[in-house]
């Protein structure tokens, strides 16, 4: 008897600020091969189909935004749940701009080195569903970053602010000194 073939499908929307990104890039890997790669269009939807007994790697990305990985392993499932169709996963990404900040960007980096979250059968309610105290620790790590970098952008708003009252100062100065000078020059 063969064995029951199956394909597990995945759908998502990329947005920013609950809007739809286009040009987002989004690629699935096999292990560390990539199988397939899509840019999203104005409705920042994508779909993949995945194999049985595979791991899979779904990243996205844009440039200059952040990159989000997501683990996908559809192994284990028993032949006789296989025989029945899957709901497959309907993933919200939302993706966003890198701040200027490079200590902030490095620290962003390094907590996104791993995947936000990881997908996987599980026998006890027969379909797949995804890691929950995995993308809880991976939500606290993303929620003091976003705080650091609302910190850094309100430091960059105050930087500019300081630079145009710097420039505004020493413009007055140039015009004034220039006044005085005009007026010696008058007397």
């Amino acid at each position: 008897q063969a064995k029951a073939q199956w394909e597990y499908d995945i759908a998502g929307t990329i947005k920013k600020d609950k809007k739809k990104v286009e040009g987002a890039v989004v690629t699935l890997f096999k292990g560390t091969v990539q199988v397939q790669q899509i840019s999203t269009t104005s409705s920042g939807k994508f779909t993949f189909k995945l194999d049985q007994n595979s791991d899979y790697t779904l990243t996205v990305t844009k440039t200059g935004y952040i990159t989000k990985k997501f683990l996908f392993n559809t192994r284990g499932v028993p032949e006789e749940r296989a025989k029945e169709p899957f709901g497959g996963q309907d993933l919200e990404i939302s993706i966003f701009e890198l701040p200027k900040d490079q200590s902030i960007v490095s620290q962003i980096n390094s907590i996104l080195k791993s995947p936000i979250a990881k997908f996987y059968y599980d026998d006890a309610i027969k379909e797949f569903t995804f890691d929950k105290g995995y993308s809880q620790s991976m939500g606290d790590a993303l929620a003091k970053l976003q705080v650091l970098e609302q910190e850094a952008n309100k430091k960059s708003e105050e930087d500019a602010k300081d630079k145009a009252a710097a420039d505004k100062a020493s413009a007055d100065k140039l015009a004034a000194d220039k006044a005085a000078k005009d007026k010696a020059d008058a007397d």
